[in-house]
């Protein structure tokens, strides 16, 4: 989705933040400072802007991360507790996983970005301070049109389980 296709004529402000975020990565080289500026939705940003302002804050995030890791002092020693535990929260699967959940869910995202950030030690974690609090909807992966499958409903179904969430047992009627 491009800016211009989620709210076509308001997207002036945004667009004036990229290119500040263009000059200011060029100038100073640091992702971080980009995505301090990207977090701060414009004033009368629409919500669907407003999104995309955050999904972009959410990929520089995940990139100043990959920035902070992938330095020359990665030793021997880090890379092999980076593999060792594939499930770890300082993994390099970690990261991989994290590249995949930028595509379903940013906020998601970005917690685990948060929390890896935290258990690789020494790099400073960046909160959403600025962003409207509203729940996000998760995505779905795109059909072949580009178009988002349907959300799931999130009312409970009845099932074989109880109202206390007992399974009732087939063929039984209740105690009383």
């Amino acid at each position: 989705m491009t800016a211009g296709a989620a709210t076509p004529g308001r997207t002036t402000e945004l667009h004036d933040d990229l290119n500040d975020a263009a000059r200011l990565a060029a100038r100073e080289g640091g992702v971080k400072d980009v995505v301090h500026l990207m977090i701060k939705p414009g004033v009368s940003e629409p919500p669907a802007l407003a999104d995309l302002r955050f999904e972009l804050a959410a990929y520089g995030y995940y990139c100043a991360t990959l920035q902070d890791v992938f330095t020359n002092q990665l030793d021997d020693q880090r890379i092999v507790r980076a593999t060792n535990d594939p499930r770890g929260p300082a993994s390099f699967d970690a990261l991989a996983s994290i590249r995949n959940a930028l595509g379903l869910d940013t906020m998601l995202a970005w917690q685990m970005i948060s929390h890896f950030r935290t258990a690789w030690g020494s790099l400073d974690v960046l909160a959403p301070t600025h962003l409207d609090p509203r729940p996000r909807r998760r995505r779905s992966p795109r059909g072949s049109a580009g178009e988002r499958a349907p959300q799931p409903d999130a009312t409970p179904q009845p099932d074989a389980v109880g109202q206390a969430g007992v399974a009732t047992g087939a063929g039984t009627a209740p105690s009383t």
